[in-house]
């Protein structure tokens, strides 16, 4: 489940990201539009690892605590994000099923902001040598997903007979879920948006659960599952999203705060673990939202032109 919950982030950003790119057509808004969604609510949420959980939960006085170079480590390295990132404080968890870690979440967000960085660069060389930059970008965007998909099952091959002598890289079915995304919005007036795709695409998921081929199934369709599930409800069901936009302050406090939970009553079962960090990291969220998040997107440049994508762009039928 955690890995299908990374899939469906990396599928839904690469969708969105790109829409994003294809709207603006400015390297530099797009980047700065990328850099105000993740790094504000991302600094402070490392702030308060260190201070308010880290400190916390040391096995180190608070003067041995920061004298530490772990400490500032850990601090710079997740502010920046650049390529690579620390989960540990000295002296905190040590003695968790998850030892030495305040937030194992942010694996994720270097790899991210690597595939933004690749789309945003890309659109800068495009723009360098080439008179129809958009066209040639979507061409990038489907290249990109044929190829990272086609290594991806590769590798998912390879791994069935030889499971010791391969592992597959992470970039590589990051790079699948995220072209996967940004293929289908290039490509979104030429894709029906269809349930008797979408049913048959499950069923066959379904049926092939327990077998081989699930994965390799799973590697082509699951893109178009999620977008599928993403566009089409209407009703009540969206009603949530009017509040805020809480996914991302649930990403960068869901993990510390179970960490906290688990120190703190040893031999806590699943269930209940969920039960009380789950309102306690959505509040925490809402807070991240409303305080920093929301406010730090008033400095985003205004598209040029219009983003919004509905299943009737996507060929609905």
């Amino acid at each position: 489940l955690g890995t299908i919950a990374v899939s469906v982030f990396f599928v839904t950003s690469g969708f969105l990201v790109s829409g994003s790119l294809l709207s603006k057509r400015n390297a530099t808004e797009f980047f700065l539009s990328r850099a105000l969604r993740i790094y504000p609510g991302l600094w402070v949420a490392v702030l308060l690892s260190v201070t308010a959980i880290g400190l916390a939960y040391t096995d180190l006085s608070a003067r041995s605590f920061f004298a530490r170079p772990e400490t500032w480590r850990y601090v710079t390295t997740n502010m920046l994000m650049l390529g690579f990132e620390t989960y540990r404080l000295p002296g905190a968890f040590t003695h968790l099923p998850y030892a030495d870690t305040v937030n194992g979440s942010l694996w994720s967000l270097p790899f991210e902001i690597r595939l933004y960085m690749l789309l945003g660069f890309s659109w800068i060389v495009l723009i360098g040598i080439t008179k129809t930059p958009v066209l040639w970008l979507k061409w990038f965007c489907i290249g990109i997903a044929v190829a990272a998909v086609t290594l991806d099952i590769c590798f998912l091959w390879l791994q069935v007979f030889h499971p010791d002598a391969y592992r597959e890289p992470r970039m590589v079915g990051l790079a699948a879920a995220f072209f996967s995304g940004a293929a289908l919005r290039v490509l979104q007036h030429r894709i029906p948006v269809s349930q008797a795709i979408f049913t048959t695409l499950v069923v066959a998921l379904s049926l092939s659960a327990a077998t081989s081929g699930f994965l390799i199934l799973y590697k082509l369709t699951f893109a178009y599952v999620v977008l599928y599930v993403a566009l089409v409800p209407r009703g009540r069901i969206l009603h949530f999203n009017q509040l805020g936009d809480y996914s991302y302050g649930i990403y960068i406090y869901a993990f510390p705060v179970q960490q906290a939970i688990v120190y703190s009553l040893p031999g806590i079962t699943p269930i209940q673990l969920i039960a009380m960090s789950f309102p306690l990291t959505l509040a925490l969220a809402i807070a991240s939202w409303h305080l920093i998040e929301k406010k730090a997107l008033r400095f985003r440049p205004k598209a040029r032109l219009a983003a919004t994508v509905t299943p009737k762009t996507l060929s609905h039928k």
